[in-house]
């Protein structure tokens, strides 16, 4: 099982590990397993003995730990490059700009030597490295789901919830139409405060929903007809009404100040994509590579060879990282928290390479938690 932190400040570090990562699972699906020692696609044999010994010596040093029994973790940048090069038409499928990627990996050999000697970098030479970083995972994550995603939208979803006991129906209905329709003002007034005419803001109103749309923003909130609770947290009763955000990444207005204007932690943020995810390829990596069980999934199918249109992984008790196909042509990646762990600033901490490299390995668990709980 592959299971390794990826550093969040050392580029370099994150870029070797996603290269050794893809290496050692593509070739060890498409050659024997002695590959490494094959001169024609890996390293021949006199190079193995040398990376044996490096493992003999790390064991030797932290003889009580547990020291990496994958060869390629002793390699340097030049043996990945070799052995991308030998097997090129096994890793073009992933990183399909090859030309580019090979300048990719001759920029990260040249600024890896003083970088890991501890001599200075300069700023611009730091962000190309995390660039590259980003390009390589991008190129890595689009192979395992099946798709050249691009982002379109972000969803958000907020409760507000009214505490039924001592209160009559006509004061929790009263209730839960003020509370919608005061979502929608407070977004109305936004608008207009950004300099949006009144005109090209749609508001549609109801008793128990609504909705309103501008700068590639769209707000709906509903709650259902009755005043009967529909939710009981910690032993209380309430009625709940649910607002939906979807903010488009083609959108002028400021993220930040809007989520400030709804005033209210969220309990789901999604990230809305176009393509359509190959949702069994990725619960078979998430199971195969990440040790991951899905803690429920839907589809459709006929006898065992089901489709999947969605799949959910529980992270502890309070946090799920799930994927859905919406339609045919789009689909979701979305992280959703309980009532008392909703998420404050989850869209500044958590990207969507987040949360496919925790599905496919490259995160620690208990990173993925620390970063979940950055965002509370």
């Amino acid at each position: 099982m592959r299971n390794i932190l990826i550093s969040q400040v050392d580029p370099i570090q994150k870029i070797e590990t996603l290269l050794r990562n893809i290496i050692s699972e593509v070739l060890a699906q498409k050659l024997s397993p002695n590959w490494l020692q094959d001169p024609k696609h890996g390293l021949g044999a006199d190079r193995v003995k040398e990376l044996q010994k490096k493992q003999k010596e790390e064991e030797g040093r932290r003889y009580t730990k547990l020291i990496d029994q994958d060869l390629l973790a002793y390699t340097d940048f030049g043996d990945l490059r070799e052995i991308l090069d030998k097997n090129k038409k096994f890793f073009e499928p992933i990183f399909k700009d090859w030309d580019t990627f090979k300048v990719y990996l001759k920029k990260v050999e040249y600024l890896r030597n003083p970088a890991k000697h501890h001599r200075f970098l300069y700023d611009y030479e730091i962000l190309l490295l995390q660039g590259i970083a980003g390009e390589i995972e991008d190129n890595i994550n689009a192979w395992y789901i099946g798709t050249r995603f691009q982002i379109k939208k972000y969803r958000f979803n907020f409760f507000e919830y009214i505490p039924t006991e001592g209160k009559n129906e006509e004061q929790i209905l009263k209730l839960s139409k003020a509370i919608g329709k005061n979502w929608i003002e407070k977004m109305n007034n936004f608008f207009r405060d950004q300099g949006i005419e009144q005109s090209a803001i749609k508001v549609q109103e109801g008793d128990f929903k609504g909705s309103i749309s501008a700068a590639h923003i769209r707000a709906q909130w509903q709650t259902s007809p009755s005043a009967h609770p529909n939710s009981n947290i910690g032993g209380i009763h309430y009625k709940s009404i649910e607002l939906k955000l979807w903010y488009s990444l083609n959108s002028p207005l400021n993220l930040d100040e809007l989520i400030e204007i709804i005033n209210k932690k969220y309990f789901l943020f999604a990230f809305e994509l176009d393509g359509r995810i190959d949702i069994n390829r990725l619960m078979n990596i998430a199971e195969n590579i990440a040790g991951l069980k899905p803690s429920s999934a839907g589809g459709t199918g006929k006898n065992d060879n089901i489709i999947y249109g969605r799949v959910e992984y529980g992270i502890a008790t309070f946090w799920i990282i799930g994927v859905s196909n919406i339609d045919q042509k789009t689909s979701e990646i979305y992280i959703q928290a309980n009532d008392k762990f909703s998420f404050k600033t989850a869209h500044k901490v958590i990207t969507f390479g987040t949360l496919l490299s925790y599905l496919t390995g490259n995160i620690l668990r208990r990173v993925m938690i620390s970063l979940i709980k950055s965002s509370l």
